[in-house]
């Protein structure tokens, strides 16, 4: 449960790096400092947890964070770019001479705090070899069982996302609770799906399958419930999200990148 709050913390950044209104190249530093600055943080619990890491294991950890931040990042910003999703503020100026004023500016703090917290980062790794064996290793992506596991959890997770989104931030606010609801539904169904993949490709879970599948359900359903409460904040501040039914146009486009 704890690592599934740590993950929705994910999700927030990659949401924020794609699909907010501006000039993506300017939130770009910015998203990845974020991505920096929760993985040093990271590290920290586990070095409070369990003593100082080895510098595998605090490189493994950030081979995992990575891959997930790709796995929810790209595809948002593909539905970004050719489904004209956006979240955008009503305040929000449309003048594209004040959004270049800042722009260059907003990109240099962006990739100064980058550098910096990047530098942090390579003092906080113990002074020691780690080979890319090592690093797989303590990632787990070099077993079969975890490669597998993994997949289907972020591709169950992404699944479960787009929708989770769209429900907090576009349905019609006096059908949230029903469009809630339905969600949880389609949650418990592509965790049923996902268990019977897990099956067909790492066999019989045995006696813990009760336990498994209770686990991904709790999982899936409170990683959900934490974006639609956080981003539905966010819709009582008056933003909301964007849509459009065809690609968008080279306006928009240009708008995005």
């Amino acid at each position: 449960m704890v690592l599934v709050i740590v993950f929705a913390q994910l999700t927030f950044i990659c949401v924020w790096g794609t699909l907010v209104q501006g000039t993506f190249w300017v939130r770009l530093p910015w998203t990845l400092f974020l991505l920096q600055i929760s993985w040093c943080f990271l590290t920290w619990g586990v070095h409070l947890e369990n003593g100082p890491p080895s510098r595998a294991a605090m490189l493994g950890l950030g081979l995992i964070w990575f891959c997930g931040f790709l796995v929810s990042f790209i595809p948002l910003k593909i539905a970004a770019l050719f489904f004209g999703w956006r979240i955008i503020h009503p305040s929000h100026s449309d003048s594209k001479a004040s959004a270049r004023q800042f722009a260059i500016r907003d990109m240099l703090i962006g990739t100064v705090l980058l550098a910096a917290t990047m530098a942090i980062g390579q003092r906080m790794l113990p002074d020691e070899e780690a080979t890319l064996q090592n690093v797989l290793y303590e990632s787990g992506l070099d077993q079969r069982h975890a490669f597998v596991i993994l997949s289907l959890y972020a591709i169950a997770s992404l699944l479960l996302k787009f929708p989770s989104i769209w429900v907090a931030l576009a349905c019609p606010v006096d059908k949230l609770v029903q469009y809630t609801a339905l969600w949880s539904i389609g949650c418990f169904l592509v965790t049923l799906g996902e268990v019977g993949l897990l099956v067909i490709f790492l066999g019989p879970l045995g006696p813990d399958g009760g336990q498994i599948l209770m686990g991904f359900l709790l999982g899936h359903e409170l990683m959900g419930w934490i974006i639609i409460g956080v981003l539905h904040l966010l819709r009582k501040l008056g933003y909301h999200l964007e849509g459009a039914s065809q690609a968008p146009s080279q306006t928009l486009r240009n708008d995005y990148w």
